[in-house]
């Protein structure tokens, strides 16, 4: 929901570069466990 809002407002010029981001910590999250 952060990220949609994020996208939304236009803080976020590229969605793309935030879903890698976002991609990046899940997988790091899920290394963890």
């Amino acid at each position: 929901l952060f990220t949609s809002a994020m996208v939304g407002a236009g803080l976020v010029e590229d969605p793309r570069i935030l879903l890698t981001s976002m991609n990046e910590l899940l997988t790091k999250a899920l290394e963890k466990h």
